[in-house]
């Protein structure tokens, strides 16, 4: 038994921040059997219970359950996240944060009543120390091996982020629209739901029930945090120094505006003007759009992409935009792994958390790609009502992998959302299924009828700029 000392003389309400860093760092490579010592018990133990966890770390710091709105380490002003994480291979190996961090819950009530600089959950998150473990699918949750410990705070440009998802979602309540908040009112803090189904309350400025939310920091931020924090350096681009923007401006905004300036040109032209080739892969295409960003390495990751979990999807569509040439695809999915993943944790999820879309405009499906001609870019995160039905498709799919029916698939033809296809190198490029010796490798794609409609949502007034 490798089991953490507990020790005497540790305060959690009045500790420094060096004392609680030298018990945090006691935490690293360790166990929650570990944490809980071989004579202590834990509560409401069960597989898969999501409380244990942290309960366990909580007991290791001696904090005292309880609902304050206090940091937890109320004397360094110090808020403690105990974080799952997944073991990914795609887009790239390593480990993804597998849920939304729960942060407070929201007071409807009291927070017309705030502003910025006093809110309740600013406090919550001036300084975190994030406690990071491994979740694996099977197994007994005191054996989840805890991977790091950080201590973060954020910069002024991710304070102007939180206050501006704050003020969007504060506003509606002040209009009295809390039943209209959305989880995609937030970039990187969500007002996320909490409760069971069907729950609701009471808010200010109208009789409408409304669901019970509370903040939490989407997962791409706290994956974010961890890969930029730890040991090995992570090579980034920041939009906000490509674009010369002041932590306060909006690099969304700034985003579309320097695409825009170039809607309607044709790539080959964009090419020259930028001195980059033009691949005939999809990725030449993207390329043209970093270099219009102002982004000049194209194996960095863009730190605001990163933070707020944005993919860049090329479209190509018809001049009038009612034809989509392709459905849009996401990165292959393993037969054996999706079938323990959840909705709320999935991959799929993580995709659609914010996309941006740059329509590629042929007069025909066999257009040569350099002849194609850029189109307005627009940023799209999917309703409620269109995660729901994807939702609902989504668990069709993994139920009939999980039972066996991996290579009888529903196609397109019989889903509103999205359909599963081949994404191999060629019929040889197979891997196990439930029930399957080898099959071919697959992934999720949005149909291509509800990318129209996208399209159609966003750009009312056409894919490209009007000629006058």
């Amino acid at each position: 038994m490798n089991e953490v000392v507990y020790g005497e003389g540790f305060n959690a309400s009045t500790a420094t921040e060096a004392q609680i860093m030298e018990r945090a760092l006691l935490l690293r490579g360790k166990t929650l059997r570990d944490l809980a010592g071989s004579n202590r018990t834990v509560a409401e133990r069960a597989p898969g219970d999501k409380g244990l966890v942290g309960q366990v770390v909580e007991r290791f710091f001696l904090i005292a359950q309880n609902a304050a709105s206090a940091p937890d380490f109320a004397g360094a002003g110090i808020e403690l996240k105990v974080v799952p994480l997944k073991a990914v291979t795609r887009p790239k190996r390593g480990l993804r944060v597998k849920e939304r961090t729960s942060v407070t819950m929201i007071n409807y009530h009291e927070l017309i009543e705030e502003t910025w600089k006093d809110a309740s959950v600013r406090k919550k998150l001036e300084s975190i120390l994030f406690v990071f473990y491994l979740h694996l699918p099977t197994g007994d949750p005191l054996d989840y091996p805890i991977e790091d410990v950080i201590l973060w705070s954020p910069s002024e440009e991710l304070n102007s982020q939180f206050q501006r998802d704050w003020t969007v979602v504060r506003d509606k309540v002040d209009d009295g629209r809390a039943h209209e908040i959305s989880e995609r009112d937030g970039r990187v803090l969500g007002a996320a739901t909490k409760g069971a189904g069907g729950t609701f309350t009471g808010q200010p400025n109208s009789p409408v029930p409304a669901k019970p939310r509370a903040w939490a920091l989407k997962p791409s931020l706290t994956t974010w945090i961890l890969e930029t924090l730890r040991a090995e350096p992570v090579v980034e681009e920041s939009l906000t120094v490509a674009l010369q923007l002041s932590p306060e401006q909006d690099f969304e905004a700034a985003a579309l505006s320097r695409l825009h300036g170039a809607a309607g040109c044709e790539l080959d032209e964009l090419a020259d003007r930028l001195g980059v080739p033009l691949s005939s892969a999809k990725s030449g295409a993207a390329t043209i759009v970093r270099r219009l960003l102002g982004l000049v390495n194209d194996r960095a990751a863009v730190r605001e992409f990163e933070q707020q979990g944005i993919l860049v999807k090329t479209v190509p569509v018809s001049e009038d935009g009612a034809t989509v040439f392709e459905s849009m695809s996401f990165p292959r999915f393993d037969h054996m792994k999706v079938i323990d993943e959840t909705w709320e944790d999935s991959d799929l999820r993580s995709y659609l958390q914010r996309l941006l879309v740059v329509p590629l405009v042929r007069r025909s499906r066999r257009e040569p790609r350099g002849s194609n001609r850029l189109g307005k870019a627009f940023l799209w995160s999917p309703s409620d009502e269109e995660l729901e039905g994807i939702e609902s498709e989504w668990e069709r799919f993994v139920e009939l992998i999980r039972t066996g029916a991996a290579d009888r698939l529903p196609t397109a033809a019989s889903t509103s959302y999205i359909h599963v296809r081949p994404k191999g190198r060629d019929s040889t490029d197979t891997e196990p299924a439930p029930g399957i010796d080898r099959i071919m490798k697959k992934c999720f794609w949005l149909n291509s009828e509800f990318v129209k409609s996208i399209i159609a949502a966003n750009l009312r007034d056409g894919v490209l700029p009007r000629v006058d």
